[in-house]
């Protein structure tokens, strides 16, 4: 059984190897990367593994953008401090979700669940949206909200990450975009409305108008968020 790790904390990684050959002697670790790029080019030259194991909060943004940006035929555990990312985990190709610190009797689980699964429709993993509604219960802890930091965008074929404070602003023009500091734009793969939950609402003003836009402005990082395009 062959395991792809995604985490940007080498402790983390230590430990998770570990727990890994524990409950799992068998399994191979292929590689370790610690970003969204990293995780894409290592995914793209290498044959892709039986399991990912990946964090969800990486330095240049959320792993699942690793998901969204390349087809990947490996079944997904995700392993996060937080439990609000449940429901974004099960649409993708995932058959667990655990909280950090992993315990070691919840991987052997997650492992052995890929053991049942394996030969059947891998697509299929978690079908049953009883189980989906009993995992998110379960994971019901107090954790303070992660609001994005940086985007992943496409450029000239490549994906590069923008940092939320190079944006200008954001707006909608049959498709969604963001405009840089120094003018360049960016489509992204967000609703305005799914953006706006996305960044910190302590750092928006009460909306105002300007130029004809109805805007948010960030009073510290100087973003506009484009609300309604007129």
């Amino acid at each position: 059984m062959n395991i792809l790790i995604i985490e940007d904390e080498e402790l983390a990684v230590t430990k998770l190897k570990k727990t890994l050959a524990d409950v799992a002697p068998d399994a191979i670790v292929m590689g370790v990367t610690d970003s969204i790029s990293a995780s894409i080019q290592w995914l793209e030259e290498n044959p892709h593994p039986d399991i990912i194991l990946s964090d969800i909060e990486l330095t240049d943004g959320q792993s699942f953008e690793i998901f969204r940006n390349l087809t990947v035929e490996s079944m997904l555990i995700f392993i996060t401090s937080y439990d609000e990312y449940a429901m974004q985990a099960f649409k993708l190709n995932s058959i667990d979700y655990l909280l950090k610190p992993v315990q070691k009797d919840e991987l052997r689980a997650a492992i052995e669940k890929y053991r049942r699964l394996y030969g059947h429709s891998k697509t299929n993993a978690v079908s049953d949206s009883k189980d989906i509604e009993q995992l998110l219960r379960s994971f019901r802890l107090v954790q303070p909200v992660q609001y994005r930091k940086r985007f992943l965008v496409k450029s000239l074929q490549k994906l590069i990450s923008i940092s939320i404070e190079d944006i200008g602003y954001f707006y909608f023009e049959e498709l969604t975009f963001f405009k840089t500091f120094d003018n360049k734009a960016y489509v992204v793969d967000y609703t305005l409305d799914e953006i706006e939950a996305m960044v910190d609402p302590e750092t928006f003003s009460e909306p105002a108008v300007h130029i004809s836009f109805p805007y948010k402005v960030f009073r510290e990082l100087r973003i506009t968020l484009v609300t309604d395009f007129l």
